[in-house]
């Protein structure tokens, strides 16, 4: 094979990818064969002028062993998919080769070390997802220089130290969730930055501080998930200005102050957690605007009085947590009582 043969890189990717499935424990019967051409191997798409490998998805496939460093042989890779399955072993700094590559998603499988920084390499990411494996180290500063990523996924691992601030560099990033880990320290007040933000989780890890109030700044966000860290001081009015939020989650803190007023804004929220802080003050009657809530907790808190007329109107209002607050249930509007499925 001479080195300007048309087919020499489709032969190349060819003995990448032999080598990825020799590396394999298990590889679930793929009908990889030197005899077939590449194009008719389960989850190998080819295309471009040269043909080469540009595309490998094998997600929820049973696959179980390590990844081989020679996938970074494939150089006009642009979509890496290997979740759900059962690798192991650490990411491969050779994945950083894959300099076309536009989605690298190994979810949900059981890699483990940190992070590796050759991943920097990966420009052209628009999505990066790790999450739900034993990944520990850092969050890398580095994700910060991506600057095409749109979603980044790093949950369920195990990862520590503080969330770094570089993240409020990614302009264009619409989901970040950094959920179930062991990161610690305040909530960057530059994530406020990330201003075509539409989901942002970093639920239970052991995050201190207050609630930036730099996050109102985000009017495109839907989900804001703070819940189960060790979060200080009240939250921020401003929050209620976040009028396309569908869930707020800022349950299993250590939260002071009244539930703002200006929340009468999140016209929008089906999803109301401020259970299980240390608030205080009445039930808030501008809370039964919120027509669309479907779950609402309040528990574990310190609010007291009977429930406000208002929340008659809450007519889509199927579960209600007061359990562990000095509430009254039996002040639960009758016509509020008929419609809910739990009161806990």
């Amino acid at each position: 094979m001479t080195a300007d043969d048309p087919h020499s890189g489709l032969t190349a990717d060819r003995e990448a990818l032999l080598s990825f499935k020799n590396g394999l424990t298990d590889n679930a019967g793929l009908n990889w064969s030197p005899d077939r051409d590449p194009s008719a191997w389960d989850g190998v798409t080819t295309g471009g002028s040269p043909r080469r490998v540009t595309g490998l998805e094998l997600r929820a496939r049973g696959l179980h062993g390590r990844i081989a460093p020679e996938i970074g042989n494939l150089t006009h890779l642009t979509r890496l998919w290997l979740a759900d399955n059962r690798l192991n072993g650490p990411v491969p700094g050779d994945l950083g080769r894959l300099a076309n590559l536009d989605s690298l998603a190994l979810w949900g499988n059981a890699l483990s070390g940190p992070i590796p920084g050759e991943l920097a390499n990966l420009t052209k990411l628009t999505t990066l997802s790790l999450s739900r494996n034993q990944l520990d180290g850092p969050v890398p500063k580095w994700l910060g220089q991506l600057a095409r990523l749109r979603f980044l996924y790093l949950s369920g691992n195990r990862l520590t130290g503080s969330i770094p601030s570089e993240l409020g560099e990614l302009s264009g990033l619409e989901e970040l969730d950094l959920s179930r880990n062991g990161l610690s320290g305040p909530i960057p007040r530059e994530l406020g930055s990330l201003s075509r933000m539409t989901r942002l989780v970093l639920s239970d890890n052991e995050l201190s501080g207050p609630i930036p109030a730099t996050l109102a700044r985000l009017k495109h966000l839907v989900v804001l998930g703070l819940a189960e860290n060790g979060l200080t001081g009240s939250i921020p009015h401003q929050i209620g200005r976040l009028t396309g939020l569908t869930s707020l989650r800022v349950d299993s803190n250590l939260l002071t102050g009244a539930i703002p007023p200006r929340f009468a804004g999140l016209v929008n929220l089906c999803r109301l957690d401020v259970g299980d802080n240390r608030l205080s003050g009445p039930v808030p009657r501008h809370l039964g605007r919120l027509n669309k809530l479907v779950s609402l907790d309040l528990g574990d808190n310190a609010l007291h009085g009977p429930f406000p007329r208002e929340f008659e109107a809450l007519t889509n209002l199927r579960v209600l947590r007061i359990s562990g607050s000095p509430l009254i249930a039996a002040s639960i509007p009758a016509t509020l009582a008929d419609n809910l499925l739990a009161v806990l």
